[in-house]
């Protein structure tokens, strides 16, 4: 049964096939994933196949289908992307705590390690074992104990109510008060509900990973479309709360590692169509993002209207966690910070950057640092 299509030459068992990252190498060369998640045959275009199983509690985990095509993807020197659906969260109507829900998925990760990885691991670019959208909160599976955890995650992060109240503009008169309903009201009640799920989630997918050989990159398949602030993407895709987890995202707003999701990314992507490769387009602009200010939601406002600015100029630009400016600001000549926003040990860090050449451009109040411009100066360029 001939249903793969492709140009490449076949190879055998022992092909030298590794993730690093951010890249896969094939025989120490990049191999940059192109997978075709359609209707088989792919594409010549594309150099892997997405195959899909089912993982879910009442699976009968019958996968020779699939068997049936990767056989024939290593016989076409297709490689190959797992996406194993375990059902979360949707399918989890007793709660996550529930263990029966853990021992089931920790069968299917067996199943699949057993009966597909260690005859195919050579040729596997990795395993996704979830997919969603940005919104964590959309389906999540509240109980009593989602309640309480929320409660408390909240109390650890504004301590008082007063904080609380300020940084939503959500009348919360108490923590007793406190339900998903009333963070619903506005935006910004709603975006910490989704940190708090994705906390959970990410939790609870890192749970699932820890079973899972270290040879098999796991991947989340998040849609990010329906979050159009970027710094609320930016929040909620922060690269060091998904440690080991690579990251496919559909409908980004901000440069992000990883894959991309029915669009380019210079790192590989998925996608249910041929895609052209998209021009790599320099980014010499940077935003620093103070991390005190994933609480301070209110803060953000200024933040978004310099997005706006940026937007209506066509400048593209990364946003960078304020510890990281220096280990991340290689090709970058501008940052632009905020002086009440950022911290002495952001200030430190923009400090190097202007000794390394690069110029501040402060939003609010000077920084006084050594070579630093108002943002209003740089607009008027």
């Amino acid at each position: 049964m001939d249903i793969i299509t492709s140009t490449q030459d076949e190879i055998g068992q022992d092909l030298d096939f590794f993730f690093d990252a951010p890249h896969y190498y094939d025989k120490g060369k990049i191999f940059t994933p192109a997978i075709y998640e359609g209707i088989l045959p792919i594409p010549s275009s594309m150099n892997a196949a997405t195959l899909s199983i089912d993982g879910r509690i009442k699976s009968a985990l019958d996968w020779d289908y699939a068997k049936q095509i990767a056989h024939e993807c290593v016989r076409k020197n297709v490689k190959i992307f797992w996406d194993l659906d375990l059902g979360l969260f949707a399918d989890l109507k007793n709660g996550i705590n529930h263990e029966s829900y853990l021992l089931s998925f920790n069968l299917s990760l067996r199943h699949f390690v057993d009966g597909l990885w260690k005859e195919f691991k050579h040729h596997t670019i990795g395993l996704n074992i979830y997919r969603g959208t940005l919104n964590f909160s959309d389906n999540f599976p509240w109980d009593e104990i989602q309640f309480r955890n929320l409660k408390k995650w909240l109390q650890e992060r504004f301590v008082t109510l007063e904080t609380l109240q300020e940084e939503t503009q959500l009348p919360i008169t108490s923590w007793e008060a406190i339900n998903v309903k009333s963070f619903e009201q506005n935006h910004l009640g709603k975006h910490l509900l989704d940190l708090y799920c994705r906390d959970v989630t990410v939790e609870y997918i890192q749970l699932i990973q820890a079973k899972i050989p270290d040879g098999i990159t796991c991947y989340m398949m998040i849609d990010a479309s329906s979050v159009k602030d970027p710094f609320f993407q930016s929040n909620l895709l922060h690269e060091d709360k998904f440690d080991r987890i690579q990251l496919c995202v559909k409908g980004a707003k901000i440069p992000f590692s990883g894959l991309g999701w029915d669009c380019y990314h210079p790192n590989g992507f998925i996608s249910t169509k041929e895609l052209e490769r998209g021009n790599e387009k320099i980014i010499t602009h940077a935003i620093s993002f103070p991390d005190h200010y994933i609480n301070k939601l209110h803060s953000l406002n200024t933040l978004t209207s310099l997005f706006t600015k940026l937007e209506e100029q066509n400048i593209l630009f990364s946003i960078i966690p304020e510890e990281k400016i220096m280990s991340s600001c290689e090709g970058i000549d501008y940052i632009f910070a905020s002086n009440k926003g950022t911290s002495f040990r952001g200030k430190r860090q923009l400090l190097g950057f202007c000794a390394a050449g690069g110029t501040v451009v402060y939003i609010d109040q000077p920084l006084q640092l050594p070579n630093e411009i108002s943002v209003e100066e740089f607009f008027s360029k």
